[in-house]
């Protein structure tokens, strides 16, 4: 992940090694990207169309999923419809088509795989980790003739442990079998816990069958730093959030 120099920052590349596939992380300097069925959408298209187009990527060819905080993946072609609803993750198979979900303390994993064609992203908040959209994703993509030595993935920012805080009661309910001693700060008290996120999408996907080398995580923290937007430092979800974005060029 890279940081683009520009007069204004508007995003952060993903996969920057790999000439392959464009994958990047919208800014706050682009604006909000969530779509709210609101007559706010006609200027957050616009901000679509101006981020895509920084990237070198064309609106005709963008697809975006609403997300739900679910486990629903969307396997995209360019026959599709523009908008799908209610599914938090999206891989394609078809280079020009790129795929895009909102994140804003949710982190946003990117996924490649240069032997079989097939990449994708997914929206990863604690809901979605705790019901596993993760592991979901790599099968959908292993579906769709991937390899898991073969998938390599890659983190946008999110939250970290340090401002992601739970009652240690609200965790053991909402956990379940991710309610572990490893997950949590040693420091943390009965009221007050920290958890680690990334540590547990990690280990689901080792444990999915991906190569740790293959994963390439990140430490920069949505909540502490404003660059981008954060639901949790607007207290709320009616905030506004970052576009995760990925497809393969056309040779």
């Amino acid at each position: 992940m890279t940081l683009q120099a520009a007069e204004q920052l508007t995003s952060l590349k993903i996969f920057p090694q790999n000439s392959e596939v464009i994958g990047a992380l919208s800014l706050v300097g682009a604006g909000n990207m969530k779509l709210r069925d609101t007559d706010e959408d006609v200027q957050t298209k616009e901000n679509h169309k101006n981020f895509l187009q920084s990237i070198g990527v064309d609106y005709n060819d963008f697809y975006y999923g609403y997300v739900t905080h679910g486990t629903s993946v969307a396997v995209i072609t360019s026959e599709d419809e523009p908008l799908h609803r209610a599914f938090d993750a999206l891989i394609t198979k078809e280079p020009g088509v790129f795929v895009g979900i909102t994140v804003a303390d949710c982190f946003p994993v990117y996924f490649f795989d240069s032997v079989a064609g097939v990449c994708g992203v997914a929206h990863a908040g604690w809901r979605g980790t705790v019901k596993e959209i993760i592991p979901r994703t790599i099968e959908a993509m292993v579906a769709q003739g991937s390899k898991f030595a073969d998938i390599h993935i890659e983190f946008g920012p999110g939250i970290s442990q340090a401002n992601f805080e739970f009652h240690y009661s609200e965790m053991i309910k909402e956990f379940g079998p991710y309610s572990q001693d490893k997950y949590i700060d040693k420091g943390s008290t009965l009221d007050k816990i920290t958890v680690d996120l990334q540590a547990i999408l990690g280990d689901q996907i080792t444990e999915a069958g991906v190569p740790l080398d293959n994963v390439q995580n990140c430490r920069e923290c949505t909540y502490a730093d404003e660059r981008f937007f954060s639901a949790r430092r607007h207290q709320g979800d009616s905030h506004d959030a970052m576009l995760a974005v990925i497809g393969m060029r056309k040779e």
